[in-house]
């Protein structure tokens, strides 16, 4: 089927506005459903309230940020001594109950840290604490690229009672914006509405982008980033605010390089096919600048914390299993499983064909990305079984350029079609639960998570 800008006219910009409100309300509904729930997670009820903070990492990067905005600092003692056992708030209201705390010890005055968490308020292995405890404190076991980022937009609320609730309408925030840089993407390439609405619902309904919108982890931030530096390198060529957000991105989550360095094979191109190749390597420079300024911010921070800026944090857990089970997980687990909670992603590699006819430059850039994401987290050794949360947490940054490849697939038959639409419906009940039911899905397989809610429903009409 060609494309062309014609078929483009026959929507009027009304259109256009009621899809994303349908979208934004959509998204915006699921912030307003709370629910109460028990050790183990079977809901106990239901209300309405504003959204906070769940599970896992989710309160521990809140406190960091909680830390930074209205204490000015990065060290988190207090803070967690005031939600654990003054009832404060720095915590998030979920994790206030616990004595969990993701710390590690720091010697402010030998500038060292180490790898300890403190458990119910003590140190483990006392021994490797210095002698003179005025000088230690705690700082977050992990990176601080998320509160970091989110302190430049929440600084003006300094000590009002719904910083957590607007941590999360942030993060609401920059997905929503997400959903638009991917719409006029789609717009770019296949030059028609009807397409781009289509596979605009398949990446906001139908996958794991809907469930992490709202909530508080680095990737909804970092599959927006990654769509609109897309958007703006390839449709805009901003290359300078491309940079910008790809810097942010690496600094809330090392790893995400790996999404960044295929940009080079765009602008490579670029400057191989132009005539004008001084324009190209200053668009290169102008990408390069924010990079190497979030490059040398984390080596700074490494080196203020530590005296060695090449210790990142977490470094020393960076290791590798080649496993096929670890890659087989990743896709089909019943608990992480990227197609147990998006089966109609499985038409994905079908696009590759049609997207290399098409423009072969960026295909090759986005499939690397999409590979080599993949690949780190699968055969990483920590994560081989799971990332925690729901689904396959960790691909969220890469699940826009996925969906941007499956949008290239052609359904040339009966039988094809009719798959995708039962696939994508039943993708989209999926996420749609998981969006209204968050703590029911996190950690558990999806029979688990329906089976809970199931039980909820049957328990409250008997």
């Amino acid at each position: 089927m060609k494309f062309n800008y014609e078929q483009i006219s026959k929507f009027n910009s009304a259109s256009t506005i009621i899809f994303f409100s349908i979208i934004f309300l959509l998204y915006l509904l699921p912030s307003f459903v709370q629910a109460n729930y028990s050790e183990n997670n079977t809901i106990r009820s239901i209300y309405l309230g504003l959204p906070i903070t769940q599970t896992g990492d989710e309160p521990h990067y809140y406190i960091t940020l909680y830390s930074l905005v209205n204490d000015g600092d990065i060290f988190l003692t207090n803070n967690y001594n005031n939600a654990l056992y003054k009832n404060g708030v720095d915590l998030g209201q979920k994790k206030r109950t616990t004595s969990d705390r993701h710390t590690r010890v720091y010697d402010a005055k030998n500038k060292k840290i180490t790898a300890l968490h403190f458990i119910n308020g003590l140190l483990l292995n006392q021994s490797t604490i210095p002698q003179e405890k005025s000088c230690i404190t705690e700082i977050s076991g992990h990176p601080m690229g998320l509160p970091l980022f989110t302190y430049l937009f929440l600084w003006p609320f300094k000590n009002t009672p719904n910083l957590e609730h607007l941590a999360i309408y942030l993060t609401l925030a920059f997905s929503l914006t997400g959903i638009i840089a991917f719409y006029n993407i789609l717009l770019h390439f296949h030059k028609n509405k009807k397409h781009a609405m289509l596979f605009t619902i398949v990446l906001a309904f139908a996958t794991q982008y809907w469930h992490y919108s709202k909530t508080f982890w680095a990737e909804p931030y970092l599959a927006s980033f990654l769509i609109i530096s897309t958007y703006l390198v390839i449709a805009k060529k901003n290359h300078f605010v491309a940079g910008l957000f790809l810097g942010f991105g690496f600094l809330l989550k090392y790893p995400f390089i790996l999404a960044i360095l295929p940009f080079y094979i765009i602008l490579a191109q670029n400057y191989l096919k132009s005539n004008n190749k001084l324009q190209e390597l200053k668009h290169a420079l102008f990408f390069s600048i924010p990079l190497i300024v979030s490059l040398l911010f984390a080596l700074y921070l490494n080196y203020a914390l530590t005296n060695n800026p090449l210790k990142f944090n977490q470094i020393n857990a960076v290791f590798f299993v080649l496993s096929i089970k670890g890659i087989l997980n990743w896709l089909f687990n019943p608990t992480f499983g990227l197609f147990t909670f998006s089966p109609v992603l499985i038409f994905t590699f079908f696009g590759l064909k049609n997207f290399w006819h098409k423009n072969k430059t960026i295909c090759a850039s986005i499939t690397l990305t999409i590979m080599a994401y993949f690949l780190f987290w699968a055969l990483y050794g920590v994560t081989q079984n799971g990332p925690g949360g729901y689904s396959a947490r960790y691909l969220t940054a890469i699940i826009p350029l996925i969906v941007l490849l499956f949008s290239f697939c052609k359904l040339d038959n009966k039988f094809l079609k009719t798959t995708f639409y039962i696939l994508l419906f039943a993708s989209i009940v999926i996420n749609f639960l998981s969006a209204f039911a968050y703590p029911a899905f996190a950690g558990y397989s999806l029979q688990t998570a329906l089976l809970k809610i199931v039980n909820y429903f049957i328990k409250m009409f008997i």
